[in-house]
């Protein structure tokens, strides 16, 4: 500790590897190498298959969602959080990327699965019963891991 009292340069550069370590290289075990923090993220399991969401919770985040992303990675997708179970009503107004949304229940159970069209503004993807949840996933992820009605999600 003697030498960090009298050279000011060692102890900048020890604080700054420290910045470094907290920042940046720090992540959950459970999380690939090369998955880019994002504020807001959680782990869920889709029936058997493990899915990183964006939690969009409050009005402003469910609004935008996923417009004006160019492309979302495999095994991520958004989930939408709802205060009360209701009809929900989604669209693709400035969404390119071609989507999947399931619907669901209070419990985790999924109600229904849309594909939606990239770019389409009007609001014509819905639940067929009150949901709580919605979850975007890219196109045919829910086909690929064999997830359909009825399947539990588990937060």
């Amino acid at each position: 500790m003697g030498i960090l009292k009298h050279d000011p340069e060692i102890r900048w550069v020890l604080v700054l590897i420290g910045l470094a370590t907290a920042i940046g290289g720090c992540r959950p075990a459970s999380e690939p190498a090369g998955m880019k923090a994002r504020p807001n993220r959680s782990l869920i399991m889709v029936d058997t298959a493990k899915l990183w969401v964006e939690i969009a919770d409050r009005p402003d985040t469910r609004q935008v969602g996923l417009m004006f992303r160019r492309d979302l990675p495999p095994d991520e997708g958004m989930l939408f959080v709802f205060e009360e179970p209701q009809i929900l009503d989604f669209w693709m107004k400035n969404t390119s990327i071609p989507l999947d949304i399931a619907f669901i229940d209070g419990e985790g159970i999924i109600i229904n699965i849309e594909s939606m069209r990239p770019l389409d503004d009007r609001p014509r993807y819905r639940s067929l019963r009150l949901a709580r949840y919605a979850l975007e996933v890219n196109r045919g992820w829910f086909a690929q891991k064999g997830i359909g009605t009825g399947a539990r999600i588990r937060f």
